[in-house]
């Protein structure tokens, strides 16, 4: 049975190239391909979780422009709830330039918009919402004061959160204790915990260190060398599927999105994750990010296959 998962953080519109190479400072390259969808890391999210079977509500917001239209629209086209997404009227919607080269590899720049107006209020605005989830999940596209206002508020709710800590930044140690799962990449975990991560006896290093501050569980993504799993009780290394990557953008989104998935419709944390690794695998064969948000019964014939 689907479970019920809340996604509070970023809308935005972005603007994708995919070419044989990427240029140096100075130099023109010819992309190959062109193409625009919505993202951020908060709406792939919801997305990707709606895709999986989730019933989801998101909270965000978004410019009163055409953008921001797009972005409302295509949250309903996957069946995410919308009321939690604001229009700021005098903001415009937040944007994303990815460039991604002929090996499969990407490179980002966001400019916020009016993700930077997300503020506590829409968390309160949208408390029934949040009561009623079995989980909810930040990223930290939007303001860190924010996040954490929302990461405290739900644990002191009795709710279940997620934090996803991408882009990375300096956050209150203090937070981690109100942190059920915390899934940072190796270079997020890195920039956390000051631990070097190449690897998984690194990265189970540095998931000790989440642990030790508070949070219940650490889960920390190796690429496509795959995720450690570890709290008190577990203490797990999955290995990911080998697959051709054509475009891993967006692959942390849908792992945490098929984590959460997973976790809400109450499976035990390893089997969630496996699901995750799985749903991740099978997205960066594909160019673009929301083509590549499998459904639960396309993750289920891609383990099937042997992956």
């Amino acid at each position: 049975m689907a479970g019920k998962i809340v996604i509070m953080g970023s809308c935005l519109t972005a603007l994708s190239m995919q070419g044989p190479r990427f240029p140096v400072v100075g130099e023109t390259v010819v992309a190959d391909t062109c193409f625009d969808e919505v993202g951020g890391k908060g709406t792939n999210q919801a997305l990707a979780a709606a895709r999986l079977g989730s019933d989801v509500a998101m909270i965000g917001c978004v410019g009163h422009d055409l953008f921001g239209e797009q972005v409302v629209q295509v949250h309903r086209e996957f069946g995410v709830r919308v009321e939690g997404i604001r229009v700021a009227p005098d903001a415009r919607t937040g944007v994303a330039f990815v460039m991604i080269d002929g090996g499969g590899r990407n490179m980002i720049m966001v400019a916020p918009g009016a993700n930077a107006l997300l503020a506590p209020e829409d968390f309160e605005r949208n408390l029934p919402a949040v009561q009623a989830c079995d989980i909810i999940g930040f990223q930290l596209e939007v303001s860190p004061g924010v996040v954490e206002y929302g990461i405290r508020r739900a644990s002191e709710l009795g709710v279940t959160t997620l934090l996803d800590p991408a882009p990375a930044r300096p956050l209150d140690e203090a937070i981690y204790r109100h942190v059920d799962y915390i899934k940072p990449n190796e270079t997020e975990a890195a920039l956390l915990t000051g631990i070097p991560v190449t690897d998984a006896d690194s990265a189970f290093r540095a998931a000790q260190w989440f642990l030790d501050h508070g949070v219940k569980n650490a889960l920390v993504t190796l690429g496509e060398k795959g995720v450690v799993i570890l709290n008190r009780e577990v203490r797990e290394y999955l290995t990911s599927p080998k697959v051709v990557a054509k475009d891993p953008t967006g692959a942390g989104d849908i792992f945490s999105a098929a984590l959460m998935h997973g976790l809400a419709a109450g499976r035990p944390l390893v089997e969630a994750a496996r699901l995750a690794v799985s749903a991740a695998a099978w997205s960066v064969r594909t160019l673009g990010v929301l083509t590549a948000m499998p459904t639960r019964q396309q993750v289920i014939d891609f383990q099937k296959e042997g992956n």
